[in-house]
């Protein structure tokens, strides 16, 4: 039984996307298990996803959030580059990064999701996260990081 849990674990759990996640999860110091959850969340691994609300690529972003986290690191982007994966995945890393800084525990889900400016005002008012979508993004993300965490540590074990 053991044996067919670990070979669906490793079979889940899409790591297409590993090199580049773990390269920018170190670079902005965060865990390499919550960039492949999100990047799964939000587009399911395919770099050319966009929203209705105007998100791009792998990890989602807003052309406008991906603008003003390029210009701190010296670069600018377009909207195509946000379909290039690895200039996603540095941005959108680098965007978790810095909503750690300012929220703690879900919350820093619940801004990647629902924004920074709806987070400050649940936080300010202490009514908890509101939205159903994200509160259900929250836990869905939570439960895809312990799924790559498992994943990651079989791997370690294998190797």
């Amino acid at each position: 039984m053991l044996i067919v849990t670990v070979l669906v674990v490793l079979s889940l759990f899409p790591m297409s996307y590993y090199a580049l996640a773990e390269r920018y999860a170190r670079r902005y110091g965060v865990d390499v298990a919550l960039v492949l959850a999100v990047i799964y969340a939000e587009s399911g691994g395919n770099p050319s996803a966009t929203s209705n609300k105007g998100a791009i690529g792998l990890m989602q972003l807003m052309p406008s959030t991906a603008t003003w986290l390029a210009q701190d690191e010296g670069m600018t982007v377009s909207a195509d580059d946000l379909l290039l994966p690895e200039v996603n995945i540095r941005l959108g890393t680098k965007y978790l990064a810095y909503l750690a800084k300012r929220f703690d525990g879900d919350y820093v889900l619940a801004a990647y999701n629902a924004g920074e400016g709806n987070v400050k005002g649940w936080l300010t008012s202490g009514v908890g996260i509101p939205f159903p979508e994200t509160v259900a993004y929250v836990a869905r993300v939570k439960l895809l990081k312990k799924g790559y965490e498992t994943k990651l540590s079989l791997l370690r074990l294998v190797v």
